[in-house]
C-alpha cells in the first residue's frame, strides 16, 4: 500500500475500525493538490455512516518569561522578586474537511448502523497558496514551539459522544513567499539616511543592494555595500555584513505574551580603506538554514545587516541598515520519518466512488467534523495534555 507516516495511537485506538491513510509523499508546496487512497476496515457494527477527509495545521508554543514584582503583587521601578511564569499558546489555524462518502445513501438516520467490512477510496484536497511552513523547534525543555499539517480520516460516529473510526497521516507542507512588488525597491537597494553617532563625530552613509530577496537555503546572496566615512571622525576598521533572523513566539493564554529568539547568523568582514568600503559580498546560505515563516502564533523574519565596526571608547557596534530577505524552502525539505504501514488482516476491500454532495450537505457534514474537533480540544486543554514535540534545535 506504499508508504505511510501514520498516527500509531490514533489508527488503531478504536475497537470498532481503522483508516488507513496512503500517499505518494509527505512533503507539499503550499497551493498543491494533495491526492491520495484511505483503506476503512470495520471490524463491527457502527453507528455513523460519513466517511470525511479533513487538512488540520496547528500552532503550539511553549515558553517561559520573568517578571518582575514586589511581595504584594503591584508593579513599580525597583522591584523585589523575579518570578517565572510559562507562556503557552494553541491555535487550529486550519480545518479543511471534506465528506467522501455517505454509507447510508442518503437515509438521513441517526440510527444507521454500519456492517464490519472493507471498502478503499480516492480522496483529493486542494491546500491553500498562503498556508505557512511545517517547523519544529526546541531550544531547552521549557521553550519550544511547532506548527505541523495532519491529515485525519473518520467515519463520523451519529452520537457527539461516539468513537469515531479514524486514522492520521503527518505531512510536511512548504510556505513559498511570493514577490511584493510593493515591498520591492529599485534594484533591491537601501541607502540609509546620515547616520550620527554623536554631535562631536560627524556622520556617514551607507548604501545596500541586493540581487534579488527571495531565495532558498543552499543559494548565495551578492549583497553590494557602499559605505562612505569621509565625513565621520572616528576609526571604522571594517563593516561586518551578515544574514540573521529574529524567531518571534506567542502565547494564548492570558496574558498573552511574546518571546523572541535570534536565529544562527552567518556574517563575513569588509575592510575599510581610505574611509570607504566598497564591494560585493557572497554570503552563502547553509543548506540546513531555516526558512521565513508568517503563522499565528510562530512567525520568523531574516534580514542583511550592515554594521560598522566603530572603534571608539564611548561607541560600539551599530546597526542602522537592515534590509528584509525571505528564505523560500527547498524541494525535499523538512521530510517526516517514513515507514511502510500495514494491510489489515484478510484485506479484500470493496472499491468506492466518491460521492457529490450539495452546499447543504456538505456545510452539514462539516459543522459536524468542527465539533468533534471542538469537544477533542476541550477536553485536551482540561487535562492540561499540550503534546511536547521531539525536535532539532535549528537556533543559537
Amino acid at each position: 500500500m506504499g508508504n505511510n507516516q501514520a498516527n500509531q495511537k490514533e489508527n488503531q485506538d478504536s475497537q470498532n475500525g481503522v483508516i488507513f491513510i496512503q500517499i505518494p509523499k509527505v512533503n507539499y508546496a503550499s497551493g498543491e493538490l494533495i491526492e491520495g487512497t484511505l483503506h476503512i476496515s470495520v471490524l463491527q457494527q457502527f453507528q455513523g455512516n460519513i466517511l470525511t477527509i479533513c487538512l488540520e495545521g496547528i500552532e503550539e508554543t511553549h515558553f517561559t518569561y520573568a517578571v518582575q514584582i514586589v511581595k504584594n503583587g503591584t508593579y513599580r521601578q525597583t522591584y523585589d522578586k523575579i518570578e517565572k511564569h510559562v507562556g503557552e499558546g494553541s491555535k487550529v489555524f486550519l480545518n479543511l474537511a471534506v465528506p467522501l462518502y455517505d454509507f447510508s445513501n442518503g437515509m438521513n438516520d441517526d440510527n444507521f448502523m454500519l456492517m464490519p467490512g472493507q471498502w478503499q477510496i480516492p480522496f483529493q484536497i486542494q491546500t491553500s497558496a498562503g498556508l505557512p511552513s511545517s517547523f519544529k523547534f526546541q531550544d531547552d525543555e521549557s521553550n519550544y514551539c511547532s506548527l505541523k499539517y495532519t491529515l485525519k480520516a473518520f467515519i463520523i460516529p451519529s452520537s457527539s459522544n461516539g468513537e469515531k473510526i479514524q486514522g492520521s497521516q503527518e505531512i510536511s507542507i512548504r510556505q513559498q513567499e511570493k514577490k511584493d512588488k510593493k515591498q520591492e525597491l529599485p534594484n533591491n537597494q537601501f541607502t540609509s539616511e546620515p547616520i550620527y553617532c554623536c554631535c562631536s563625530t560627524g556622520s556617514y552613509h551607507q548604501k545596500l543592494s541586493l540581487d534579488q530577496r527571495y531565495y532558498t537555503p543552499g543559494q548565495t546572496i551578492y549583497a553590494t555595500i557602499d559605505c562612505d566615512f569621509s565625513k565621520f571622525k572616528e576609526k571604522v576598521s571594517s563593516v561586518d555584513i551578515s544574514l540573521y533572523g529574529n524567531l518571534n513566539i506567542k502565547s494564548t493564554s492570558d496574558p498573552i505574551r511574546n518571546k523572541y529568539f535570534t536565529m544562527q547568523s552567518v556574517s563575513y568582514e569588509a575592510k575599510v580603506e581610505n574611509k570607504k568600503c566598497k564591494q560585493v559580498v557572497r554570503i552563502d546560505i547553509p543548506d540546513n538554514y531555516p526558512t521565513s515563516i508568517k503563522g499565528q502564533l510562530i512567525h520568523i523574519q531574516f534580514y542583511i545587516g550592515v554594521t560598522p565596526v566603530i572603534q571608539s571608547c564611548c561607541l560600539g557596534k551599530e546597526s542602522p541598515l537592515d534590509l528584509q530577505v525571505y528564505i523560500n524552502p527547498k524541494q525535499g525539505d523538512n521530510l517526516p520519518e517514513m515507514r511502510q504501514i500495514e494491510r489489515p488482516l484478510n484485506w479484500n476491500p470493496e472499491v468506492l466512488a466518491v460521492q457529490i454532495f450539495n452546499a447543504k450537505q456538505a456545510s452539514k457534514f462539516q459543522n459536524k467534523t468542527l465539533n468533534i474537533f471542538k469537544g477533542k480540544r476541550n477536553r485536551e486543554a482540561k487535562a492540561n495534555q499540550m503534546h511536547q514535540p521531539q525536535m532539532q534545535n535549528p537556533l543559537l
